[in-house]
């Protein structure tokens, strides 16, 4: 993005959407974890630390 004059909500809407599209084909979608999964994912992160 850079440093530049102007800055205003609209230059930042188009910036931000500009990079969107240039990186579309990078984006994943975010699948929800079932809560079960989530508890055991985050379980096994603390067993780690420990």
């Amino acid at each position: 993005m850079g440093l530049r004059r102007g800055k205003s909500d609209k230059a930042d809407s188009k910036v931000i959407g500009l990079y969107g599209l240039k990186f579309q084909e990078d984006f994943r979608v975010n699948v929800f974890i079932d809560a079960d999964f989530l508890d055991l994912q985050l379980l096994l992160a603390q067993r780690k630390r420990v």
